[in-house]
């Protein structure tokens, strides 16, 4: 499971994405006009779902955006000298 969790991070990508959302929640719309360098919404998608399968990320509904939102479900990822991944 650890060696999985650290390919999902060790893509610039989601890193970003999880960035974007750590604040506050986001749909993949205000994610793609963040993050330049994304250039379709299907690229967002796929890694939503993958951060998603790893208990990275969780989505809700938005009644106030009317729209599926993201958020950040950790608050720090800890990568210790055995390459253990610790996620709180």
């Amino acid at each position: 499971m650890t060696e999985e969790i650290l390919k999902v991070l060790a893509f610039h990508s989601r890193l970003k994405i999880l960035n974007s959302i750590s604040m506050n929640p986001k749909s993949v719309t205000e994610i793609l006009s963040e993050i330049k360098e994304i250039k379709n919404r299907e690229s967002i998608f796929k890694s939503l779902k993958k951060l998603e399968h790893f208990n990275l990320v969780v989505h809700t509904y938005s009644e106030i955006k009317k729209a599926d939102v993201y958020s950040s479900n950790f608050n720090q990822i800890i990568i210790d000298k055995q390459g253990n991944v610790i996620i709180k």
